[in-house]
């Protein structure tokens, strides 16, 4: 979940379409302050997958664009 107060980091609440009922709530991702869009982008998806979340996100690349 990070190491907020160590460095300079932002949390960022992603509300997700479509998530489970379960997971509703918003998904707390927490990235450095100089993060860009993309970098955001990467760890909740990572975050997304890491903590079992469904439904689960397609793992072909074609489908990720910006």
């Amino acid at each position: 979940q990070g190491h907020v107060g160590t460095t300079a980091t932002k949390r960022i609440d992603v509300y997700l379409p479509g998530a489970n009922p379960e997971h509703a709530h918003a998904m707390h991702v927490v990235v450095m302050a100089n993060a860009r869009v993309g970098d955001l982008i990467g760890l909740t998806c990572w975050q997304y997958t890491n903590e079992g979340r469904e439904p689960k996100l397609n793992v072909s690349l074609a489908s990720f664009f910006l």
